[in-house]
C-alpha cells in the first residue's frame, strides 16, 4: 500500500448549469503497477429517457465511473477549469479499505445511485469514502463555522448568471432558508475541499502514535483556470424586467381609468403566465428534492390561475362581476398579501417582490374600478 497514493480532487465551476458548482472525484494512484485513476460519481446521460422530466422530479440516476486520470483531466483541460489535488495521508490499512469500497460500489450492480442535488451527489460520496474509512478515533475541524443557508451557499456559484439563480430561486423553498450545518454545506465542491483541508487526527498513524495529524499532506494546482467562467451579467435582468412589469400595469390601469376602457387582454396574459409558473411550482410539490416541496412564492404564481381565473377575465370582459370572478379576486388578492407578508421567512426570486406589488395593484384596480 505504500505505492498507493489516494487524493481528492476539485475541480472548478464551468458554463452549464451542471457544471456551474465545480465538481469533485478521488484519485488512486499506483506506482508499482502503474494505474493512474480518477473514481467519478459525476457519471450521467441526457440520453437518458425522460431525463429533464425525472431531474426536476429528484429521479436521476447517477454512477461510479472510472476514467484514466488522462481522460479525466482532458474535459477540463479543454474548458480551461482549474483542478486542485489534495493528497490524503492515510495509514495502509485506510487505503486498503478505501481501495476495496471503491472497487464494490464500481461493479456494475452497485455503481448507479439516485442523485440529489444537496444530500447525495459526486462530492458527497467522494467526502463520505474517505471519512467512513478512517479509523482513527477523534477528529476535528480546526475552521470556525459560519451560520449559513442552502440558497446562500449556491448564490456564491450562480451570481453571475441572474437568469439561472432566478429560476433556481423560483423553485427552491423555505427549507433552502434554514441554517445548515458544516457537514451538510460540504455538498458543494469548495466548501469540502477547504474543510478537508482543516482536518486533524489525534491518534496514532501507522507507527507513530501521539501525534496530531493533519489529514491533507499536501495540496497543489493540477490545472489553472484559463479562462473565466463568469459571464457579464445580461442587460435584461429579472430585477429590471419586474421594473419594466411594474411601469407597464401602471400605465395600463391609468389608461383604464382616464378611458373607462378595459384592457382584459392583458390579465389574461397575466394569469396564463402566472398560471403556467404555478403549474411547475406544483409539480415540484412531488419532487424528491427535499427543499422545494414548500414554497411561498406559489401564493403568487398560482396554478388555478388557469382554471378559475377565467372567472375574473369574464367579468373583465362583461364589466360585471359574478360571484366566482369577485370570490376568485378576492381569493388572488389575499394570496398575494400572504406572500408578500412570507417574505419573512423565505427568500424569493430577484423581482419577485416587486412583481407581487405589481399584481396586487393591478388586482385591486380591476375590483375597484372594473364595476
Amino acid at each position: 500500500m505504500d505505492s498507493v497514493d489516494i487524493s481528492l480532487l476539485t475541480c472548478g465551476p464551468g458554463k452549464e448549469i451542471y457544471s456551474m458548482f465545480g465538481h469533485s472525484a478521488l484519485r488512486v494512484n499506483d506506482k508499482i503497477h502503474h494505474q493512474d485513476l480518477a473514481f467519478n460519481y459525476g457519471m450521467f446521460s441526457f440520453d437518458q429517457p425522460y431525463f429533464i422530466s425525472r431531474f426536476i422530479l429528484g429521479l436521476t440516476d447517477y454512477q461510479l465511473g472510472i476514467q484514466t486520470m488522462s481522460d479525466f483531466m482532458e474535459e477540463y483541460e479543454e474548458e480551461g477549469r482549474w483542478v486542485i489535488q489534495q493528497d490524503l495521508k492515510l495509514t495502509r490499512k485506510e487505503k486498503l479499505d478505501i481501495l476495496q469500497a471503491l472497487s464494490e460500489n464500481a461493479k456494475e450492480e452497485n455503481a448507479t445511485y439516485r442523485y440529489n442535488f444537496f444530500y447525495d451527489n459526486c462530492t458527497t460520496r467522494a467526502r463520505d469514502m474517505i471519512l467512513t474509512h478512517i479509523h482513527r478515533a477523534e477528529t476535528n475541524i480546526s475552521s470556525v463555522y459560519q451560520p449559513t443557508t442552502y440558497r446562500k451557499e449556491i448564490h456564491k456559484w450562480n451570481t453571475s448568471y441572474p437568469w439561472t439563480r432566478c429560476g433556481e430561486d423560483l423553485l427552491l423553498g423555505l427549507p433552502a432558508d434554514f441554517d445548515i450545518n458544516k457537514e451538510k454545506q460540504q455538498f458543494l465542491p469548495d466548501n469540502l475541499c477547504k474543510d478537508i483541508e482543516d482536518i486533524h487526527y489525534e491518534g496514532t498513524f501507522d507507527s507513530i502514535s501521539n501525534m496530531n495529524t493533519k489529514l491533507v499532506g499536501c495540496s497543489f494546482y493540477l490545472l489553472q483556470a484559463k479562462t473565466n467562467v463568469e459571464n457579464s451579467s445580461p442587460f435584461m435582468t429579472p430585477f429590471k424586467t419586474s421594473i419594466l412589469i411594474f411601469i407597464i400595469i401602471l400605465g395600463i390601469c391609468t389608461y383604464e381609468y382616464r378611458k373607462k376602457k378595459k384592457l382584459w387582454v392583458f390579465d389574461l396574459i397575466l394569469n396564463l403566465l402566472t398560471g403556467l409558473i404555478g403549474l411547475v411550482l406544483f409539480i415540484m410539490i412531488f419532487s424528491k428534492h427535499p427543499t422545494v416541496s414548500f414554497n411561498l412564492q406559489i401564493l403568487l404564481f398560482n396554478p388555478l390561475n388557469l382554471i378559475f381565473g377565467w372567472s375574473v377575465i369574464n367579468s373583465l370582459r362583461k364589466k360585471e362581476w359574478s360571484k366566482k370572478g369577485t370570490r376568485y379576486m378576492t381569493f388572488s388578492i389575499i394570496c398575494v398579501i400572504l406572500m408578500l407578508t412570507g417574505r419573512l421567512f423565505q427568500n424569493y426570486a430577484d423581482g419577485v417582490m416587486l412583481l407581487a406589488l405589481s399584481l396586487l395593484i393591478r388586482n385591486i384596480f380591476n375590483f375597484k374600478y372594473s364595476k
